[in-house]
Protein backbone atom coordinates (compact mmCIF):
# COMPACT_ATOMS: atom_id res chain seq x y z
CA UNK A 1 0.00 0.00 0.00
CA UNK A 2 2.76 2.36 0.93
CA UNK A 3 4.61 1.96 -2.40
CA UNK A 4 1.50 3.09 -4.34
CA UNK A 5 1.18 6.31 -2.34
CA UNK A 6 4.69 7.64 -3.16
CA UNK A 7 4.40 8.10 -6.92
CA UNK A 8 1.00 9.84 -6.72
CA UNK A 9 2.30 13.22 -5.48
CA UNK A 10 5.12 13.07 -8.02
CA UNK A 11 2.67 12.28 -10.85
CA UNK A 12 0.39 15.10 -9.73
CA UNK A 13 3.32 17.55 -9.76
CA UNK A 14 4.42 16.40 -13.23
CA UNK A 15 0.86 16.75 -14.54
CA UNK A 16 0.62 20.28 -13.14
CA UNK A 17 3.98 21.25 -14.65
CA UNK A 18 3.08 19.84 -18.05
CA UNK A 19 0.05 22.15 -18.25
CA UNK A 20 2.34 25.16 -18.44
CA UNK A 21 4.08 23.74 -21.51
CA UNK A 22 0.91 22.81 -23.38
CA UNK A 23 0.80 25.87 -25.63
CA UNK A 24 3.04 26.33 -28.62
CA UNK A 25 3.91 29.78 -29.94
CA UNK A 26 3.33 30.21 -33.63
CA UNK A 27 4.45 33.45 -35.25
CA UNK A 28 1.69 35.31 -37.03
CA UNK A 29 1.84 36.42 -40.62
CA UNK A 30 2.20 40.23 -40.77
CA UNK A 31 -0.89 42.12 -41.90
CA UNK A 32 -3.35 39.34 -41.06
CA UNK A 33 -6.15 39.82 -38.54
CA UNK A 34 -6.48 37.29 -35.74
CA UNK A 35 -9.22 36.77 -33.17
CA UNK A 36 -7.73 36.92 -29.68
CA UNK A 37 -9.14 36.82 -26.17
CA UNK A 38 -8.89 40.17 -24.42
CA UNK A 39 -10.01 39.78 -20.83
CA UNK A 40 -13.52 38.33 -20.91
CA UNK A 41 -14.13 39.41 -24.51
CA UNK A 42 -12.90 38.57 -27.98
CA UNK A 43 -10.87 41.15 -29.90
CA UNK A 44 -9.22 41.51 -33.28
CA UNK A 45 -5.46 41.85 -33.49
CA UNK A 46 -3.48 43.06 -36.47
CA UNK A 47 0.24 43.84 -36.40
CA UNK A 48 0.27 44.09 -32.59
CA UNK A 49 -2.69 46.48 -32.37
CA UNK A 50 -5.89 45.29 -30.70
CA UNK A 51 -9.33 46.26 -32.01
CA UNK A 52 -12.58 45.70 -30.09
CA UNK A 53 -15.15 43.41 -31.70
CA UNK A 54 -18.02 45.46 -30.36
CA UNK A 55 -20.28 46.87 -33.02
CA UNK A 56 -20.79 50.02 -30.97
CA UNK A 57 -17.38 51.36 -32.02
CA UNK A 58 -15.69 51.67 -35.40
CA UNK A 59 -12.85 49.32 -34.48
CA UNK A 60 -13.92 46.50 -36.84
CA UNK A 61 -14.01 48.97 -39.75
CA UNK A 62 -10.58 50.33 -38.83
CA UNK A 63 -9.13 46.81 -38.59
CA UNK A 64 -10.05 45.98 -42.20
CA UNK A 65 -9.44 49.49 -43.57
CA UNK A 66 -8.18 49.56 -47.13
CA UNK A 67 -10.16 46.59 -48.38
CA UNK A 68 -13.51 47.86 -49.74
CA UNK A 69 -15.28 44.48 -49.64
CA UNK A 70 -14.17 43.80 -46.07
CA UNK A 71 -15.06 47.36 -45.03
CA UNK A 72 -18.58 46.89 -46.41
CA UNK A 73 -19.10 43.79 -44.25
CA UNK A 74 -17.60 45.54 -41.21
CA UNK A 75 -19.92 48.55 -41.73
CA UNK A 76 -22.92 46.19 -41.97
CA UNK A 77 -21.84 44.54 -38.72
CA UNK A 78 -21.47 47.89 -36.93
CA UNK A 79 -24.77 49.30 -38.22
CA UNK A 80 -26.73 46.13 -37.38
CA UNK A 81 -25.23 45.98 -33.89
CA UNK A 82 -26.11 49.62 -33.27
CA UNK A 83 -29.65 49.11 -34.57
CA UNK A 84 -30.08 46.05 -32.34
CA UNK A 85 -28.86 48.02 -29.33
CA UNK A 86 -31.31 50.85 -30.02
CA UNK A 87 -34.22 48.44 -30.45
CA UNK A 88 -33.42 46.64 -27.21
CA UNK A 89 -33.07 49.95 -25.32
CA UNK A 90 -36.47 51.05 -26.67
CA UNK A 91 -37.87 47.72 -25.49
CA UNK A 92 -36.36 48.18 -22.03
CA UNK A 93 -37.80 51.70 -21.85
CA UNK A 94 -41.15 50.22 -22.85
CA UNK A 95 -41.03 47.84 -19.91
CA UNK A 96 -40.28 50.75 -17.58
CA UNK A 97 -43.25 52.61 -19.11
CA UNK A 98 -45.41 49.51 -18.58
CA UNK A 99 -44.63 49.45 -14.87
CA UNK A 100 -45.22 53.20 -14.61
CA UNK A 101 -48.56 52.85 -16.38
CA UNK A 102 -49.55 49.95 -14.11
CA UNK A 103 -48.79 52.09 -11.07
CA UNK A 104 -50.81 55.02 -12.43
CA UNK A 105 -54.02 53.31 -13.58
CA UNK A 106 -57.13 52.50 -11.62
CA UNK A 107 -56.95 48.71 -11.56
CA UNK A 108 -60.65 48.36 -10.94
CA UNK A 109 -61.36 49.66 -14.45
CA UNK A 110 -60.72 46.87 -16.93
CA UNK A 111 -60.41 49.17 -19.97
CA UNK A 112 -57.40 50.92 -18.44
CA UNK A 113 -55.46 47.66 -18.21
CA UNK A 114 -55.18 47.53 -22.00
CA UNK A 115 -52.75 50.47 -22.12
CA UNK A 116 -49.93 48.85 -20.09
CA UNK A 117 -50.58 45.55 -21.84
CA UNK A 118 -50.19 47.21 -25.24
CA UNK A 119 -46.98 48.92 -24.13
CA UNK A 120 -45.62 45.59 -22.86
CA UNK A 121 -46.40 43.86 -26.19
CA UNK A 122 -44.71 46.68 -28.11
CA UNK A 123 -41.66 46.51 -25.81
CA UNK A 124 -41.45 42.74 -26.29
CA UNK A 125 -41.62 43.21 -30.05
CA UNK A 126 -38.71 45.67 -29.89
CA UNK A 127 -36.64 43.31 -27.76
CA UNK A 128 -37.22 40.34 -30.09
CA UNK A 129 -36.59 42.45 -33.20
CA UNK A 130 -33.33 43.66 -31.65
CA UNK A 131 -32.28 40.10 -30.87
CA UNK A 132 -33.10 39.06 -34.43
CA UNK A 133 -31.02 41.88 -35.91
CA UNK A 134 -28.17 41.08 -33.51
CA UNK A 135 -28.26 37.41 -34.49
CA UNK A 136 -27.75 38.35 -38.14
CA UNK A 137 -24.88 40.76 -37.50
CA UNK A 138 -22.03 38.67 -36.08
CA UNK A 139 -21.31 36.71 -39.25
CA UNK A 140 -20.66 40.01 -41.03
CA UNK A 141 -17.67 40.59 -38.76
CA UNK A 142 -16.26 37.15 -39.53
CA UNK A 143 -16.86 37.69 -43.25
CA UNK A 144 -14.99 41.01 -43.08
CA UNK A 145 -11.99 39.39 -41.35
CA UNK A 146 -11.96 36.42 -43.73
CA UNK A 147 -12.16 38.62 -46.84
CA UNK A 148 -9.37 40.83 -45.52
CA UNK A 149 -7.15 37.87 -44.62
CA UNK A 150 -7.78 36.19 -47.98
CA UNK A 151 -6.53 39.31 -49.73
CA UNK A 152 -3.44 39.44 -47.51
CA UNK A 153 -2.70 35.75 -48.14
CA UNK A 154 -3.10 36.27 -51.88
CA UNK A 155 -0.51 39.05 -51.76
CA UNK A 156 -3.06 41.86 -52.06
CA UNK A 157 -2.94 43.63 -48.68
CA UNK A 158 -5.88 45.91 -49.31
CA UNK A 159 -8.43 45.99 -52.06
CA UNK A 160 -6.74 46.12 -55.47
CA UNK A 161 -3.43 47.54 -54.21
CA UNK A 162 -0.25 45.67 -54.98
CA UNK A 163 2.65 44.86 -52.69
CA UNK A 164 5.88 46.84 -53.08
CA UNK A 165 7.84 45.48 -56.04
CA UNK A 166 4.75 44.03 -57.73
CA UNK A 167 3.10 45.50 -60.78
CA UNK A 168 -0.62 46.21 -60.83
CA UNK A 169 -2.44 44.03 -63.32
CA UNK A 170 -5.54 45.61 -64.78
CA UNK A 171 -8.50 43.32 -65.14
CA UNK A 172 -11.79 43.95 -66.87
CA UNK A 173 -15.06 42.31 -66.18
CA UNK A 174 -17.40 41.53 -69.05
Amino acid sequence: MRAIGRPLPMLAALAALSLGCASVYTPREPGRIHLVKSGAFMALEKDGKTYATSGLWRDPIEAVAGNPRAEEHARTFVSRTRLATVLMLIGAAGYVATFAALAAIDRSRVEQRAIPLGIAFGASGCIFAGLGVLATSRHQLYDAVNIYNDEVSAGRPSGNLSLPGQTQVATTSE
